[in-house]
């Protein structure tokens, strides 16, 4: 598991590779959440996520949940199918905005808010 966060003049990226299951959600979690500040636009990028288990899920929703306390914006983007259909599958596809890549992604956080 490896945890990339870069920041950007409207948007903090962080960039995930490999699984993210019970041990690797605990590992990350801190660094992940305290990229939520307040009025922070967030890009998860996931193309590099090869599974996600519950506790990934979790971490997810408490992301989630954070960025909108404190009136951010967060996308979603390059989720294999296996991850879409995880979320899908979990309700959780619904709860955020997904993006193909990059660049698209920050397009929107840019245009959000």
């Amino acid at each position: 598991m490896d945890i990339n966060i870069e920041t950007y003049d409207q948007a903090t990226v962080i960039a995930i590779n490999g699984q993210l299951n019970a041990t690797t959600t605990s590992r990350i979690q801190d660094d992940v959440l305290s990229a939520a500040q307040s009025g922070q636009r967030i890009l998860l990028d996931m193309s590099h996520v090869t599974y996600l288990s519950s506790a990934g899920l979790r971490m997810l929703l408490l992301l989630y949940r954070r960025i909108r306390e404190n009136h951010g914006f967060m996308v979603l983007t390059g989720l294999s199918e296996e991850v879409t259909d995880i979320m899908q599958i979990t309700g959780f596809l619904d709860l955020f905005s997904i993006f193909d890549n990059r660049a698209t992604g920050l397009q929107a956080l840019k245009k959000a808010g």
